[in-house]
């Protein structure tokens, strides 16, 4: 039997802080919401060391083709080649 965990407040933690494990995904309406999205986190992603997560823009392997335009497509396959061994992974 699955069980899950509810609480009554809402609990808040500093993005910089999160398990660096952890796979987040964003839903992202419409291509202003996308292209805000992509602006504030590369203003962001310049001001720091080390960024907190990659946004990579290459179609989704596993997405099924209905002939319409997605648009780009923030998602990538584990078995992407990677010539980098650094210690990210798109997933």
């Amino acid at each position: 039997m699955s069980q899950s965990y509810h609480c009554s407040q809402i609990n808040v933690l500093p993005f910089s802080s999160m398990d660096p494990s952890l796979c987040l995904g964003f839903l992202l309406n419409t291509k202003a919401e996308r292209d805000g999205f992509f602006s504030t986190f590369e203003l962001k992603q310049r001001l720091e060391t080390t960024p907190l997560f990659n946004v990579v823009q290459m179609a989704n392997p596993f997405a099924q083709t209905s002939g319409a335009d997605t648009g780009d497509v923030v998602s990538g396959s584990g078995s992407c080649e990677d010539s980098n061994s650094d210690d990210f992974e798109i997933i």
